[in-house]
């Protein structure tokens, strides 16, 4: 019995589990933001535009989105969006080496395009990615629900092996006579269904025993007194 309770324990928190996964990929996918190839998009023809402006209409100053200096953008390079960024550029008719990196020491991206006179502009790219708080709450809801799903999963499996257990139990303590033990009746529904069906049971049992030994203490008799 003791092993049934284990693997119901096991199977019930598995599939609590499974479901808290699947919810967390779908959460993932959804609060991860859009795919490259869509958000690139719109950058390339944010750069264009930009590119018409350099260099009189561009400022320099590192406080805005747009700026012009002689060398990329500090940070890790994002090798998937840098090749996204290029293949649209270069569809869209605009022959230039873009660079999309992490911003150093800060979230987000930007992206820095190599201009005619080998000065790059640099471009602010659009963060649609939920904040960096939002995965550590994820995180920790899902601790709460593991930790909140064991104690419940314990708790239902001893109410479904409850009367297996009381099942157990009574067989055990079938005395020399083979009469089983009187249960008490009380407990959930499923719990009492069961000492009740094996009160009546023992209350049967007990009735055929006294039948047949009347029947035998009468032949008994018979065979002593015959006719």
């Amino acid at each position: 019995m003791t092993s049934l309770r284990r693997r119901l324990i096991i199977l019930l928190v598995a599939s609590i589990l499974g479901v808290v996964g699947l919810a967390t990929f779908v959460a993932i996918k959804v609060l991860g933001g859009p795919s490259p190839e869509l958000t690139m998009g719109p950058l390339a023809h944010q750069i264009q535009y930009m590119m018409q402006l350099v260099p009189g209409h561009v400022p320099s100053s590192s406080d805005a989105p747009v700026m012009v200096q002689d060398r990329p953008a500090d940070g890790v390079e994002d090798r998937r969006h840098t090749k996204v960024l290029n293949e649209i550029l270069r569809h869209d008719g605009l022959s230039v080496s873009a660079v999309v990196s992490h911003k150093a020491g800060g979230p987000g991206m930007v992206a820095s395009v190599e201009l005619p006179d080998h000065h790059w502009l640099i471009v602010d790219v659009p963060d649609f990615g939920p904040p960096r708080d939002a995965w550590y709450g994820l995180a920790g809801w899902m601790v709460l629900i593991v930790l909140g799903a064991t104690p419940v999963s314990i708790y239902f499996t001893g109410v479904l092996v409850r009367p297996l257990e009381m099942l157990e139990t009574a067989v055990s303590k079938i005395g020399s006579d083979g009469m089983l033990a009187t249960l008490p009746e009380k407990g959930s529904a499923e719990v009492r269904a069961t000492a009740h069906a094996l009160n009546e049971l023992s209350a049967r049992l007990k009735a055929a025993m006294e039948s047949r030994m009347r029947l035998v203490a009468a032949a008994g008799h018979d065979l002593r007194t015959p006719m």
